[in-house]
């Protein structure tokens, strides 16, 4: 929780699932954010891609909050794995590398559990949440 100042006025912010993403202006006083806006990350799964984002000015109306990524999806998808065996060959298939897949519920960090990434990334700029900067597609995973 953190003290800012939104609207005028004193605040206490409590952002559960989200991050701060001020933009350029909000962040003057720094020497790179003042002119790309405060970075988050947009996480993906484990086979579908991430972005580095930045915050825009726009955002206030949230209190230039920026979920964390995908999320989950409140249905599972038809194709997601449903088996460990069914979760490495999709993994495989999409040139990734699982290291340590011992546990149960590993299954369910597969990508059809998830939000699509694009859609998440798509809707942050429609709504001048954040902008893209970089892309980045995953190689390996370990889980802990």
């Amino acid at each position: 929780m953190e003290r800012e100042k939104h609207y005028g006025r004193e605040v206490w912010v409590h952002r559960n699932g989200a991050s701060r993403g001020f933009g350029p202006r909000r962040m003057k006083k720094h020497l790179i954010f003042s002119k790309t806006g405060e970075p988050g990350v947009f996480a993906g799964s484990m086979s579908t891609p991430s972005y580095l984002v930045c915050g825009r000015d726009e955002n206030e109306s949230t209190f230039f909050s920026l979920n964390h990524g995908a999320g989950k999806s409140k249905k599972a998808a038809d194709e997601a794995p449903k088996t460990k065996t069914a979760l490495k060959r999709q993994m495989k298939e999409s040139r990734v590398k699982l290291y340590n897949a011992k546990s149960k519920g590993v299954v369910y960090q597969a990508s059809g559990y998830y939000k699509d990434i694009e859609k998440v990334v798509e809707a942050a700029k429609e709504y001048k949440m954040a902008v893209p900067v970089v892309k980045m597609r995953p190689v390996a995973v370990l889980m802990a």
